[in-house]
């Protein structure tokens, strides 16, 4: 589903619901950008998006961020979040693509937004 940049840990598929891939960021280390110095793991949120439709199922992409912090107390950057805009923007309920499927779906397909939304178990 994504590129390189990130490892597929597992797949949860429930028969006859949806498809659930998980990913996490495949880089190992992150520096602070304010000092330079290597940042230290400081959560691991996880963030669920929907995907687009898989063989007409819904799907979730299940990404295991990483939360960081600088070891250094002095400096002004205190922590901050992995980000990929090929996944989406923070704070956003749905990746990039399925948002484009779903804007694909309503403007040439003529399929409604109502419809579409049901098909991706959004509200």
């Amino acid at each position: 589903m994504i590129g390189l940049p990130h490892f597929v840990l597992g797949l949860e598929d429930e028969p006859y619901g949806e498809l659930r891939v998980h990913v996490e960021g495949r880089s190992t280390r992150a520096f602070c950008e304010t000092c330079g110095l290597a940042a230290r793991v400081k959560e691991r949120p996880v963030i669920s998006l929907i995907e687009f439709p898989f063989h007409a199922r819904r799907s979730r992409l299940v990404w295991h961020k990483r939360r960081f912090s600088c070891p250094d107390e002095a400096c002004r950057r205190l922590s901050w979040a992995e980000e990929d805009p090929r996944i989406g923007a923070p704070r956003m309920t749905m990746i990039d693509r399925a948002g484009r499927w779903a804007t694909e779906q309503v403007g040439r397909f003529a399929r409604t937004a109502a419809e579409v939304a049901r098909q991706l178990g959004w509200d």
